[in-house]
């Protein structure tokens, strides 16, 4: 019998900074049919797959898909850690984008201006000065593992991005991800931008990619069962699209954990809350699916040209740093550490170096670093001597700085090696705290109860009262960022004054005004994510709302990934070229080369092809295994305008190929 027709089984799968979940979920009965988890290794991420899928202790014979979230892009970004990128500005006015300010919009990396430009039309303004860019880029080699490339008008016509991106390729065999392929919008700043971060994420997708095909062969699913990853949006994407467009999967984990949190506490409509190892993700749920942003996403405080969700990403975790500040209390977050109390078990750290430490947190650094992912290709000699350091076990910053020499720990080279998660660091974190409290067992107690001794003395609390210290924390900044996250999305122009206190008082304006409301909420919060219980409670009950933590709810992103549907949409756009002698031509821009016609219809009837051709290329490999037909729908929206002698000017059409599965009967 061809294992097409028998009932699909999904695997989902959720690679976290902390734990990586799978769940085996049956579609037709909708049920759960087994979960398990095992701690995400960076050195190899198919371990914890791998792990994962093998704990989970069932046949996975009847597997049709897997499906894939991670919060791994997430991390990345908010961290402000990922790979080093370079970025090729064609055609961009240097002095013009300074006086304008333009390039603070863009993530800091190394740029290159280099002529070449298109015009409107996407007609060659200046040809592309191939000899300039190679002389831009040759500093570059060994800083940087991929490159961005940007320019003009290339939506328009790509043709130089395209042949600037060979050019990369042959010099230093750098991957290059081109502005036009990622977005058709104009604002080419926005574009640089998008184009940056996903240069950034690039070998971090591809490497969890590369993770999982071992893992999944490993156990018996064969190399061709098709795979998944959730988009920013909440839909599917194919493999092949995720290693082209990896910035589409940095909502991926939010996005996923509110399709599932939805799905498991049958909630149409909240707002959800997944507390992770590194991140709290905030997503607003409407009809079981998460609004978007209006306007793209923003990641890292930059605006970008991809889809994803209104919601906002929190550095605040049970694997936050916590750490005594200087001027009383403690700070939390938002760098993620290994929490200590698990750092026994996974890495080895003898429990005799933990007791024997008086102090946690010197200089704000972590406390141990262990090795972490390989590094991709050769390290400076310092940089080198600390990773070989590491590779006998976790050891301390102390015992670094004096093998390397340094008068202080301060001067060891961290940046990059934490950056590329080369080396990993180990601290206290609300993890170690609540471990120690009894409220989390998968932890060495021990462990977490000498942390918590020290911490508590260093703070002059008692544990009990450092408990209460930290759900109040981790709740005032949950309400914190629900009241934000609201605002943002329906009242724009007024700010969030902190608490469940709204302070109606307009962006700009000098007075909070004689009016202050307090906020409820009309809908429930669903919490998920390992440590939900700690904090979601107690920030529902400042929004005077109700909570729901539903079963399943550690795994609430692995459900979400195996519940998720494939759609993806093209966008194909016809304008006119009017010549001076007054004819018209009708040009078609698309990710292709542009197109250019005399006849509007033909313009119009090529594009609606395209678009269709465009949306099928991106779910190709989706049809059986979601166990429908594939449709394609066409939407078409005309843009227009009055002249001064009120005429009716068409100035362009759009037109969208939306593909999706066809939901199957039952």
């Amino acid at each position: 019998m061809d294992d097409r027709h028998q009932p699909a089984q999904v695997l989902g799968i959720d690679a976290g900074g902390t734990y990586t979940d799978v769940v085996l979920v049956d579609p037709a009965a909708d049920q759960v049919l087994a979960t398990a988890k095992a701690p995400t290794v960076y050195a190899d991420l198919s371990l914890g797959i791998a792990g994962a899928i093998g704990a989970l202790g069932r046949d996975l014979a009847g597997v049709q898909r897997v499906c894939l979230s991670t919060t791994l892009a997430t991390n990345t970004l908010v961290e402000g850690l990922g790979a080093g990128v370079g970025l090729v500005l064609l055609g961009f006015d240097a002095e013009a984008a300074a006086r304008q300010d333009l390039l603070s919009q863009i993530p800091p990396c190394p740029r290159a201006f280099v002529p070449g430009a298109m015009d409107v039309h996407g007609e060659v303004l200046e040809p592309l000065d191939v000899a300039a860019l190679r002389a831009a880029v040759e500093p570059w080699r060994g800083q940087v593992r991929s490159v961005a490339v940007c320019g003009v008008f290339a939506i328009r016509n790509p043709a130089h991005e395209q042949r600037a991106a060979q050019v990369l390729g042959e010099m230093a065999d750098w991957p290059a991800v081109c502005g036009h392929e990622l977005s058709g919008e104009l604002n080419a700043v926005t574009r640089a931008a998008t184009a940056v971060l996903n240069a950034r994420l690039l070998p971090v997708v591809r490497r969890l990619l590369d993770a999982v095909r071992p893992a999944l062969e490993s156990h018996g699913l064969p190399c061709e069962t098709p795979l998944f990853l959730v988009r920013g949006d909440g839909t599917l994407m194919t493999e092949e699209l995720a290693r082209a467009k990896p910035l589409e999967v940095f909502f991926s984990g939010p996005a996923s954990s509110a399709i599932g949190a939805g799905h498991l506490a049958g909630a149409d409509r909240g707002v959800v809350i997944d507390i992770g190892g590194t991140t709290s993700d905030i997503v607003l749920l409407d009809e079981g699916a998460p609004l978007l942003s209006r306007e793209g996403a923003v990641v890292g405080g930059v605006r970008c040209h991809v889809p994803g969700i209104h919601g906002s990403t929190l550095a605040l975790g049970g694997d936050s740093h916590l750490r005594p500040s200087p001027g009383g209390g403690f700070d939390l977050g938002p760098a993620r550490v290994e929490p200590v109390s698990l750092a026994t078990r996974r890495f080895g750290l003898d429990p005799s170096r933990i007791t024997g430490r008086i102090t946690w947190c010197l200089h704000g650094l972590p406390d141990f670093l262990v090795l972490g992912a390989p590094p991709a290709g050769d390290l400076p000699p310092r940089e080198r001597a600390l990773v070989d350091l590491a590779e006998s076990g976790p050891i301390s910053i102390e015992q670094a700085a004096d093998a390397l020499k340094l008068t202080s720990p301060t001067l060891l080279p961290l940046s990059r090696l934490l950056g590329e998660r080369i080396l990993l660091p180990i601290g206290p974190t609300p993890t170690d705290v609540l471990a120690a409290a009894g409220e989390v067992e998968h932890a060495d107690r021990d462990a977490a109860g000498h942390v918590a001794e020290v911490l508590c003395r260093e703070l002059r609390m008692e544990l009990d009262e450092l408990v209460r210290a930290l759900r109040r924390e981790m709740a005032e900044r949950l309400i914190d960022g629900v009241g934000r996250t609201c605002l943002e999305r329906w009242w724009p122009g007024y700010h969030w004054e902190g608490g469940a206190d709204v302070a109606l008082r307009h962006h700009g304006a000098d007075d909070a005004g004689f009016l202050t409301l307090k906020a409820s909420l009309r809908v429930p919060v669903v919490g998920v994510g390992a440590p939900a219980g700690a904090a979601v409670p107690g920030a529902a009950e400042g929004l005077a709302a109700e909570h729901r933590i539903p079963s399943w709810a550690e795994v609430g992103g692995a459900v979400g990934a195996a519940v998720a549907r494939v759609k993806r949409v093209a966008t194909v756009t016809v304008r006119p070229l009017y010549e001076p002698s007054g004819a018209v031509r009708f040009a078609l821009y698309s990710r292709r080369p542009r197109e250019v016609f005399v006849d509007m219809e033909d313009a119009l009837s090529r594009a609606r092809t395209i678009a269709q051709e465009l949306a099928r290329e991106e779910v190709r490999g989706a049809e059986w295994s979601e166990g429908g037909a594939l449709e394609v729908h066409l939407e078409t929206a005309e843009e227009r305008a009055t002249d001064s002698w009120g005429s009716d000017l068409w100035l362009g059409t759009q037109v969208r190929a939306i593909a999706r599965i066809a939901a199957t009967e039952e």
